[in-house]
């Protein structure tokens, strides 16, 4: 859902969101934000932050559909974690004022998604995130190319 902004939501996106006290937020930088109303532009949902006390966002994903509505959802990134979490405190269950919209504003963590195997590899070596194990593709075409060049070194020793 907010693969537009470079980020996923952690785990399942319920409606409500993850309470501001959960520990999940630890370390927490970036927030994905859902139940916008369709008709709120980012200028009105700026608004609502600053009517919240929330602080504002260093950066803000805000996708809309080409007719300009509000795909329901942004992805907000802030300096430093506490920033994070008073934004969260402030917003959680807060209803966008002049809209109809029965669900409140829910928040979740983002984690950054994994964009490819070169930008996991440090220094031609693989980093601690991507270990290839032996359940993984990489290790069986590895093993594939071993046994492929095994072969046509006993084929060429007889």
């Amino acid at each position: 859902m907010a693969s537009d902004a470079g980020f996923t939501a952690e785990g399942t996106f319920d409606r409500e969101g993850v309470p501001p006290e959960d520990n999940r937020w630890k370390g927490v930088r970036h927030i994905f934000i859902q139940n916008l109303p369709a008709r709120v532009s980012q200028q009105q949902f700026h608004e609502f932050i600053r009517l919240c006390s929330a602080p504002e966002p260093e950066q803000l994903k805000f996708p809309v559909y080409a007719n300009g509505k509000s795909r329901g959802y942004a992805v907000a990134s802030f300096r430093d974690c506490a920033s994070a979490g008073a934004f969260v405190a402030a917003t959680w269950q807060q209803r966008v004022p002049g809209f109809q919209k029965p669900e409140p504003i829910a928040c979740q963590p983002c984690v950054a998604r994994s964009r490819g195997l070169r930008r996991r590899m440090i220094g031609g070596k693989a980093s601690p995130l991507f270990d290839p194990g032996p359940s993984s593709v990489s290790h069986f075409r590895a093993l594939a190319v071993q046994v492929q060049v095994s072969h046509l070194v006993n084929k060429c020793d007889s």
